[in-house]
């Protein structure tokens, strides 16, 4: 039984006609190619049978509305593959998933279904969170202790088995998917594989969304493996955490609805009414909640007296060393700020750039350099010079947002470091009086930046880079193949940041070239790095974003040098031993060893 069997893809449809065509072509576009298609509308008021008149691929079965696990029964005895697929009209597949379903039923023919992980997105593919996979242990305790099964379209199943349990029992409105899963596991194997095969897209008329409809019915399915499962001592233990998992898990979710309902102070009263559901499905999450929330509580007023003790700290631990204190300018210039550290080789042409791009002034903030980047700075006109020697660990948001507050209130203010070269679309076209006045004639208070890391072709044992030059000339080289983007609105409220985006093409970008060289993770690429200082708007939350800002409908970029002769200087050593290594603390020898290796040393011991 090889991966060249044959395998049917049912497409079930419900007044989802807008959303069908993507799920076509999505199975169209397998690396396996399907050898079925079945398009099952249940009843439909919209007109799937138009979308589907364009794919003569497609065999459409129009039914009188008699429900999901009905439609699912009408594509599974129609099919005559031997594997079988089924796939709501919302979703899609990724190339992969029929190629890697049956190579793993191929690996486990005995099974009855196999499975891979999920995506899940949000309206327009955005991925919302990691891929989800559980493996499979025992697949019927597993199952009834909260199923690893995340999603119905990354299931691969044995269509001959399926139709042996009976196919999707048709009086359940919900959770019919469960019960075939629990009822397989009690007579065939599961078996399951890594790869995401499927993306799961949360529009907000998911049925899967009711909470209370879905614990109802899903108690209900795992009522009906009660006997079967109280029989077997393994499988009655999993039966009882099976209640309170499912009873916990919609409890939850139904506190997370509510706490975004109650942020939304127009939805206050849904807010009260999730919470009161929440209670009645398990008062468990809600009290461990409650002392989470009180435990918050606690952490953040000590939070505030550090963050307080902190900036008095700070204001009287920045010492002026060049340059104006004070800085007078329009809101269509421009004021560059910069915490540096040992930067020597970048000084020269970080001003350059910044000053060929019609930057007003440049204020770097020195933390403690041990070269000569004060007095390289120190050369020219308009830039200023403040150092502090206060531990960049614990300050550095809050050195960024005093030197933005006190240089550029009420005005534009770009941060970088000071091995990152600003730059933005058309910049030899649109000069930069001309695109802050752009933002400001539209209202925005940011603009994104994407950071880029560019490198040398030579070997970095190679490059010499000299401070009188411009160290951007030898890294003209770029790698984007191993970014990877998610939705900016997703991300930034997970890390409770409020804001207002103009553009939904605006993604946070996450790895590239130091993910693909060091296999770096969450590595986050995106800044907002051009920031009006407004009264409401506040830099440098959650690192480089900006709370109450409204996002420009463009991104622009930071080019990144990281790459360079200090980096190979910094991290580069010459083996000549393996004692070095114990002083630099990467090996440990214990004094008893040390004094063995002495006395071998001195012939005392053979």
């Amino acid at each position: 039984m090889g991966c060249s069997r044959c395998v049917t893809v049912v497409i079930t449809t419900y007044n989802h006609a807008h959303f069908l065509a993507e799920a076509i072509d999505s199975v169209i576009g397998q690396n396996h190619p399907a050898d079925e298609i079945i398009v099952v509308d249940d009843g439909s008021s919209d007109d799937p049978g138009t979308v589907v008149a364009s794919r003569p691929e497609v065999q459409f079965i129009r039914q009188r509305k008699q429900g999901l696990a009905s439609a699912r029964n009408t594509g599974l005895w129609a099919a005559s593959s031997e594997a079988i697929v089924f796939l709501d009209a919302d979703d899609r597949l990724l190339p992969n998933a029929l190629e890697q379903g049956l190579a793993c039923l191929a690996r486990e023919p005995r099974s009855g279904l196999v499975y891979g992980g999920h995506r899940r997105t949000d309206a327009k593919w955005g991925p919302i969170g990691e891929d989800r996979y559980d493996p499979v242990g025992d697949p019927y305790t597993d199952l009834l202790r909260g199923k690893p099964i995340g999603m119905h379209a990354a299931v691969m199943y044995s269509r001959d088995r399926l139709r042996e349990i009976g196919g999707f029992d048709t009086s359940l409105q919900r959770c019919e998917d469960y019960d075939v899963y629990l009822r397989m596991a009690q007579t065939h194997p599961i078996a399951s594989h890594p790869n995401t095969v499927a993306e799961y897209r949360i529009h907000g008329a998911n049925i899967s969304l009711d909470n209370r409809d879905m614990l109802h019915w899903i108690l209900k399915v795992h009522e009906r493996q009660k006997s079967f499962a109280l029989a077997r001592p393994d499988a009655a233990k999993a039966w009882h955490f099976g209640r309170s998992f499912w009873r916990d898990y919609y409890s939850e979710q139904t506190l997370v609805s509510a706490k975004q309902a109650w942020i939304q102070s127009s939805h206050k009263l849904r807010a009260i009414r999730g919470l009161l559901n929440s209670m009645l499905m398990s008062p468990r999450p809600a009290a461990r909640m409650a002392m989470r929330a009180a435990r918050m509580a606690i952490r953040a007023g000590a939070k505030s007296i550090i963050k307080k003790y902190r900036t008095l700290r700070l204001r009287t631990g920045v010492y002026h060393v060049y340059g104006k204190s004070r800085l007078n300018y329009s809101q269509d210039e421009l004021v560059v700020i910069c915490v540096v550290r040992n930067g020597r080789i970048y000084v020269n042409s970080f001003i350059k750039h910044y000053f060929g791009l019609g930057v007003k002034h440049i204020v770097f903030l020195d933390n403690g350099s041990t070269d000569d980047t004060i007095q390289i700075a120190s050369k020219y006109d308009n830039v200023t010079v403040l150092k502090t020697d206060l531990p960049y660990s614990k300050y550095e948001n809050l050195m960024k947002n005093y030197l933005a507050r006190r240089f550029s209130k009420g005005r534009w203010n770009l941060c970088a470091d000071i091995d990152e070269f600003f730059d933005w679309p058309f910049s030899r076209t649109v000069s930069i009086g001309s695109l802050l006045r752009y933002l400001n004639a539209r209202g925005y208070t940011a603009v994104v930046a994407q950071v880029l890391d560019l490198f040398s072709d030579l070997p970095l044992a190679e490059v010499r880079d000299d401070p009188e030059e411009d160290v951007t000339k030898n890294y003209k080289y770029y790698d984007i193949s191993n970014i990877s983007k998610s939705s900016y609105s997703g991300t930034l409220s997970y890390l409770n940041v409020h804001f207002r985006l103009s553009c939904d093409d605006v993604k946070m970008h996450w790895g590239g070239i130091r993910k693909t060289i060091f296999g770096t993770k969450a590595l986050g690429l995106t800044k907002a790095a051009l920031v009006f200082v407004g009264p409401r708007v506040q830099p440098f939350k959650a690192w480089h974003h900006a709370e109450n800002a409204y996002l420009a409908n463009f991104t622009c970029v930071l080019l990144h040098y990281p790459f360079t002769s200090s980096f190979y200087d910094k991290v580069a050593r010459r083996y000549i031993g393996v004692e070095p290594l114990i002083d630099e603390g990467f090996l440990v020898a214990s004094s008893d060893y040390l004094d063995w290796v002495g006395a071998q040393r001195n012939g005392q011991v053979s």
